[in-house]
C-alpha cells in the first residue's frame, strides 16, 4: 500500500475494513452453510477471494480503493473459513476432531508462511504479480472443486450431518420446550 501512496493510518484502516466483515459475516455464513450445505458457499467464497486478489493486482487501483476492496476480501474470507471449518468438522470422526483441527490450522499457518515468502519474491518482479497469481490460484481451486468426485464428497458430508441432526433433534426438543416454559 505504501507503493500505492497510502499513509500509515490508511494502511491501518485497511486492516480494520478487512477484519470487520469477518466478524459479522463468518457466524452468519456458518449458520447458513450448516443449513444448506457448505459446497456452494465455499465456492462462492473462493470466487470472491479470487476476484478481490485480481482487483488488487490492477495497476490503477489506489490505496483508498484497496481499503474498500479489503471489505470484499474480508467477507469472502469469512465465507470460505466458515464453510471449510464446518466441512472439516462434518467429515471427521468425533474422537479425532481436535487433532485434525489442530493439524489443519498448523498446516494453514505453514502455508501462509510459504505463501508470504513466495509473494515477497514475486513482488520483486512486479508489485501486482503476487496478487494476480493468488487470484488465479483461487479460480483454479474453484474449477477443481467442480469435479464431480469432489463435489460429491461435500454433498455426502452435508447429508450425513443432516441425518445426524434429524436423529438427535427429537431428544433435544423436550428440553427446549421445558426451557421455553
Amino acid at each position: 500500500m505504501l507503493d500505492r501512496g497510502a499513509s500509515l493510518p490508511v494502511i491501518g484502516l485497511s486492516y480494520t475494513t478487512f477484519a470487520l466483515p469477518i466478524i459479522f459475516i463468518a457466524p452468519l455464513a456458518g449458520r447458513i452453510s450448516d443449513r444448506y450445505g457448505r459446497y456452494w458457499f465455499f465456492l462462492l467464497g473462493l470466487l470472491l477471494t479470487g476476484g478481490t486478489f485480481c482487483l488488487y493486482s490492477l495497476p490503477f487501483v489506489t490505496a483508498w480503493a484497496i481499503v474498500f476492496i479489503s471489505m470484499l476480501e474480508g467477507a469472502a474470507a469469512g465465507i470460505v473459513r466458515s464453510s471449510l471449518d464446518g466441512f472439516l468438522a462434518d467429515v471427521m470422526p468425533q474422537h479425532v476432531k481436535v487433532k485434525v483441527q489442530a493439524n489443519f490450522s498448523a498446516a494453514g499457518l505453514i502455508g501462509n508462511l510459504l505463501g508470504a515468502t513466495a509473494a515477497g519474491l514475486l513482488y520483486g518482479f512486479t508489485t501486482d504479480l503476487p496478487f494476480f497469481i493468488e487470484g488465479l490460484t483461487c479460480f483454479a481451486a474453484c474449477l477443481t472443486l467442480l469435479l464431480p468426485g469432489l463435489a460429491q464428497q461435500f454433498h455426502s458430508a452435508h447429508q450425513k450431518m443432516s441425518d445426524a441432526a434429524q436423529f438427535i433433534a427429537p431428544e433435544i426438543a423436550p428440553e427446549e420446550e421445558a426451557i421455553k416454559r
